[in-house]
């Protein structure tokens, strides 16, 4: 294996890692206190995001139409796992429409439908990265690639902006922490400390 090759699969693999804890992040929302969900959210998608676009150096865009394995049921479960524990806080309003990218009146957004949509293309790509070939996770890469540029690249964007005024706003996430008529069991959170990115975030901090 040359060194650009090298560098290439290492890349993916580091987009995959990142997709892969986002994904678990979204899947296990019922199971966070909704401070943590948000803290874990303001952490890694900036990852998923830089990643994406360090990745994207090695590959050239193409119109490759790979499997979608994220079907309508699977997007509303997820979405309503996210809007349930967001509640009052999943609204923001946004001036730039980022689908028409357009800039005319507000726009009442939902974080956990921005949210779902990342989850939705970045979940098709990491499965067929996991199970297909390497040509395949490639064509599902590129397939990944052309819809961040196009779609959910500015709705994490979006997401991630109105995510980091609820975090340095007014808003007292710990209050809101408890279940309507019991608090959370921590044995049921899953335990992310082995999570690849999350140990990158934890070296970062400790290098500071």
């Amino acid at each position: 294996m040359n060194s650009k090759s090298h560098i290439k699969d290492e890349k993916l693999q580091q987009f995959a890692d990142s997709c892969s804890e986002y994904c678990l992040l979204l899947e296990h929302a019922a199971n966070f206190p909704r401070s943590k969900f948000v803290e874990k959210l303001r952490r890694l998608l900036p990852f998923v995001y830089a990643y994406m676009a360090e990745t994207s150096k090695h590959f050239q865009k193409e119109e490759y139409f790979s499997e979608k394995v994220v079907g309508p049921a699977e997007w509303q479960a997820v979405h309503e796992r996210v809007l349930k524990l967001l509640a009052n806080i999943d609204s923001y309003n946004e001036l730039t429409d980022v689908e028409a990218g357009t800039q005319e009146t507000p726009l009442t957004r939902s974080i956990a439908e921005d949210l779902t949509d990342v989850y939705q293309d970045v979940k098709d790509f990491v499965t067929l990265f996991n199970t297909g070939t390497s040509e395949t996770a490639a064509e599902a890469f590129v397939s990944c690639y052309v819809a961040f540029d196009e779609f959910w690249g500015a709705k994490l964007l979006a997401a991630l902006k109105a995510i980091h005024l609820i975090y340095t706003g007014p808003f007292d996430l710990e209050a809101e922490d408890e279940k309507p008529n019991e608090l959370i069991n921590e044995d049921e959170l899953p335990d992310t400390d082995d999570w690849i990115i999350s140990k990158r975030i934890n070296d970062l901090q400790a290098e500071e």
